[in-house]
C-alpha cells in the first residue's frame, strides 16, 4: 500500500523481489494485481526476499511507475518469496491503461498495467521473428493459442550473460518467467 507524503513523494512497504543492476522490482505480498513497482538506485543494496519501507519520489519514468530519489530503504525483515502468476501474452502486452476503480469481475480487461513490476510466467510460448533484423538484447514470443499478440522478452540491464547473450532459436517452444517492465513504448 502506498501512502503519499506529498504530491510526488510516497512511502510504501514492499518485498524486494528481483534486482537488475540499479533497478529493483518491489512487490506487495501475494503478488497482487497492480502490486509491483520499480525502485531505482536505492541508497543501500536490497536483499531479495526482504520487506522494505521505501520513501522517495513516485514517478512515471518513460511509462514505468517507479520510486526514485529514494531517501529511505528500511528493512522490515524477511518475507515470503513471491510466486509467479501465469499470464497470457495478450493480457501482458495490452497497453490500454484501463484502470477504472471497478472490481476486476466487473471491469474484466486485464492489461500490462495490472502486471507491471510483478513476477509473471508465460507457461507455453513460441519464439517468433517480428522484425527483419533479430534483436540482440532479447526475443519475441507468442502464446501457443489463437492470439497473434507478441511480447518482447528483454535481457534487461544485460543480466543474462552480459555481452555474450544469445536468445533461443526461432520457433523454439519456451516457458518464460520474469518481471513485467515498461520500456520503449511497450510492456516487456
Amino acid at each position: 500500500e502506498m501512502a503519499c507524503a506529498g504530491e510526488d513523494h510516497g512511502r510504501a512497504a514492499f518485498i524486494a523481489s528481483a534486482g537488475y543492476g540499479s533497478v529493483y522490482y518491489m512487490t506487495d505480498p501475494g503478488n497482487v494485481s497492480r502490486g509491483g513497482v520499480a525502485a531505482f538506485a536505492p541508497p543501500a543494496t536490497l536483499t531479495i526476499g526482504t520487506k522494505y519501507r521505501l520513501t522517495g519520489q513516485v514517478q512515471e519514468f518513460f511509462g514505468e511507475t517507479e520510486f526514485s530519489n529514494i531517501l529511505e530503504a528500511t528493512s522490515l525483515g524477511a518475507s515470503t518469496a513471491q510466486a509467479s502468476v501465469n499470464v497470457l501474452v495478450s493480457n501482458v502486452a495490452r497497453d490500454t491503461c484501463d484502470y477504472s476503480n471497478l472490481p476486476l469481475a466487473t471491469d474484466n480487461l486485464l492489461d500490462g498495467e495490472d502486471y507491471e513490476g510483478r513476477l509473471v510466467k508465460v507457461p507455453s510460448a513460441k519464439v517468433v521473428q517480428r522484425f527483419l533484423t533479430l534483436p540482440t538484447n532479447g526475443f519475441h514470443i507468442v502464446d501457443l493459442s489463437t492470439t497473434p499478440d507478441t511480447i518482447f522478452v528483454e535481457n534487461f540491464n544485460a543480466v543474462l550473460a552480459a555481452g555474450t547473450y544469445t536468445g533461443p532459436a526461432l520457433a523454439h517452444q519456451v516457458s518464460v518467467t520474469g518481471f513485467v517492465h515498461y520500456s520503449g513504448g511497450s510492456f516487456r
